[in-house]
Formats: structure tokens, sequence, C-alpha cells
């Protein structure tokens, strides 16, 4: 039975689950860290994030590839930052901390409860 169809327990699934997870976060990091990603910050995190190309594979990706534009140091070396903009050039920017907060609901919550008979507290 090969691994595309083999059964797993609840349990089971969830530990190759994990274990798919940690060795993709290694993959991730270690393309992230490779000496060809210097200066080519953005392409290895297109290639660790939207492929699922080896380390090998991303090394010689990014040994072929130009350098990127000189950068503002500070941003180019702020793994934060680089989240960002990748996550921003797909469409997905993270919310500032300073973004307004829902507005609590519970005491409209707790008077429709109430108001079906229901105890709350």
């Amino acid at each position: 039975m090969n691994d595309e169809t083999r059964v797993f327990t609840r349990s089971g699934l969830q530990i190759a689950v994990a274990a798919a997870v940690a060795a993709d976060r290694r993959r991730v990091a270690a393309i992230l860290t490779l000496p060809e990603a210097a200066g080519r910050a953005g392409l290895a995190l297109s290639i660790a994030t939207t492929t699922d190309q080896s380390v090998a594979d991303a090394k010689a990706a990014l040994a072929a590839a130009s350098a990127d534009k000189p950068a503002d140091p500070a941003v180019a070396t702020d793994a934060s930052a680089l989240w960002d903009r990748a996550l921003s050039a797909r469409g997905l920017p993270m919310q500032k901390s300073d973004a307004p907060k829902p507005p609590d609901v519970t005491a409209s919550l707790d008077a429709s409860l109430k108001s079906r008979g229901m105890q709350v507290g």
C-alpha cells in the first residue's frame, strides 16, 4: 500500500500532518537561508512558499537568477517585512494592530436569549 492509499487513524493522521508541516517548514527555512538567496530574497520567498521545489532545485534556480535591486538593508533582512510584502503582492495584506475591533455583540446576544426564556449568566 503506498502513501496515497494509506488509511490513517485520527491520531495517526494528526501525527502525519504534524510531520508534513514540520518538513515543509524545514524546507522553507532551508531555502530562505541558502547563500544563493542573498540578494534574491523576494524570489527565494516566492519559491519557498508557492512551489514544492526541493532545496536543491531552489538553490539552482536562485543561483541562475539575477540579484534583486538594492533595497533598504533594514527592510531586506526583516522577515516580517518580507512576509508582509509577499502577502500583499498576493492580495492578502496583513491587518495592522491598530485596526478597529469588531463590535461587542454580547449584550445583544444576551438580550436575544433572555427574550426566548433562556437564562444567561
